[in-house]
């Protein structure tokens, strides 16, 4: 059982969301992002050369104490819901998982390519959760799944995004473009 849907919380992942593509858009030279807002990840990055393959980021917005703990090494891992290792499975195109440090500049990020997401992490279980001030705890001893990956797999910081997505995006042309055409 993952936390109730809450509208409050739901309205300020939007606003976070906004934040960070009008954030990545003054950071960007070569890359445009777009907010999404829908479904299937949050925001979609092109190539302002070849926009034929976008880019897709799942974000998640980290609590500034939080972002905080996880940044200087107290948590060791990054991690997002298992429900999202499920729901992107078989996702065909370039995504990375991001996080945020939820403040008003959303002036941290981290992000992890999916591929790496996926095979290199670990399933760890927490019993409760913290969300828009308020704690969830799970039923009767229950613990709630998470995918994640030690910290220092992630590129952290606006420095460097722009080169680590478009590296990202270029892997996955080589992967799965190039292959199909063999």
């Amino acid at each position: 059982m993952s936390k109730p849907f809450d509208r409050e919380l739901a309205k300020k992942e939007e606003i976070t969301r906004r934040k960070l593509v009008e954030k990545l858009n003054k950071v960007f030279k070569r890359l445009k992002a777009e907010d999404r807002g829908g479904k299937n990840a949050d925001i979609v990055i092109y190539d302002r050369k070849d926009p034929s393959i976008p880019i897709y980021l799942e974000m998640e917005g980290a609590r500034p104490d939080r972002w905080d703990k996880i940044k200087t090494g107290k948590y060791t891992t990054v991690r997002w819901p298992l429900a999202k290792k499920e729901k992107y499975k078989d996702f065909k195109a370039p995504l990375v998982m991001a996080t945020v440090r939820d403040d008003e500049e959303v002036s941290d990020i981290c992000v992890i390519d999916h591929d790496t997401w996926i095979k290199e992490g670990h399933e760890e279980k927490e019993r409760y959760v913290r969300a828009g001030g308020k704690a969830y705890s799970y039923r009767k001893g229950g613990e709630e799944p998470f995918w994640a990956i030690e910290r220092e797999k992630a590129h952290w910081g606006y420095e460097g995004l722009e080169e680590y997505l478009i590296s990202v995006l270029e892997k996955w042309k080589e992967k799965y473009v190039e292959s199909s055409k063999e």
